[in-house]
Order: C-alpha cells, then structure tokens, then sequence
C-alpha cells in the first residue's frame, strides 16, 4: 500500500483542507505521481479552517464564527447584528453528498427566527462547501463523516493525470 498526503491545500474559493490523503497498491510517487487505477481519497477538514472561510464570505454585522461537531452535525455560532441588537446566534447544519461532486451545506435549525433568512443567505454564498472540480485530480465522493471538530470525506480518485492543477 502506497500513500501521499497534501497538507493545507487552499481551494480556488478560499477554503483551506487541511489534509488530502491518498492510498492504493496502484499508486506510483517516482518519477511523478501516477496511477494504474483508482485510489482511495479522504479530505479532512478542521471545523476551525471552516469557520475562518464562513467569516471571510460573511456579510458586515456578522462576526466571530465558533463551529463545533454535535450528533454528526455542525452547531455554528457567531454574533450578528439584528434589528440594530448585536445578538450571539447559532445554527445546527448538516451537509450531505450532492451527485458524488459537491459538499453541500443545510440549515437544520436556528436560535432565533428572525435569524434564519440571514443564516440561509450565508449558507447559499458558501454552497457547494466543497466541489470536486476545485481539486486538483478527478474524485467521487462517497460518504462525509462529521465527528470530533472535524469533517472527514471519503471518496475514489484517479491520479493518472499526476498531481497538477487542472
């Protein structure tokens, strides 16, 4: 079995991952990372790195984002400013697998009712989380585990392009 890993790998929409691993008994590193097959590929990324991307995409009244892992969901946290009261608001998202190529966001629930039109407009500016076309190698993702401040996708690639940015 053969592994390499990508650490802190910055999407083109902003969102740092903070590990990209693959595996496989195809999997050649020298001279340049190929394949004869597909591999298997788990991204993890840190609830921390996904809040930072939550706040740089966040509209002015809306700051301090804390997200935490609870039941396999995300309860996010952050202050906003509503009805000219800045207020702590939290929100419990869950993310699910769309057509094997995206990570996409939902709201579940939210403290406050006026809140929920703001938080869905936040959660439709970050959508998909994540999208397979923003890596570097072609993926299918199968399963996405949200546990310990952490969200682990698991999927199939194939590196028989190597590891060069498309």
């Amino acid at each position: 079995m053969v592994e390499t890993n990508l650490l802190h790998v910055t999407l083109p929409i902003g969102l740092v991952v903070d590990r990209i691993e693959f595996h496989g008994t195809n999997l050649r590193l020298a001279p340049k990372p190929q394949l004869g097959g597909p591999v298997q590929m788990r991204v993890r990324i840190s609830t921390g790195c996904l809040a930072t991307f939550i706040e740089s995409r966040a509209p002015k009244g809306i700051e301090g984002f804390q997200i935490t892992t609870v039941g396999g969901k995300l309860l996010v946290e952050a202050h906003a400013k509503i009805a000219l009261l800045k207020t702590r608001v939290s929100a419990e998202v869950s993310m699910e697998i769309f057509e094997k190529r995206m990570i996409v966001a939902h709201l579940d629930s939210c403290s406050h009712n006026i809140a929920t039109g703001l938080i869905e407009k936040q959660l439709a500016a970050i959508n998909p989380v994540l999208n397979v076309a923003d890596l570097p190698v072609r993926v299918q993702l199968d399963s996405i585990q949200i546990e310990g401040n952490k969200i682990v996708i698991l999927g199939v690639a194939w590196l028989n392009e190597g590891l060069i940015p498309r």
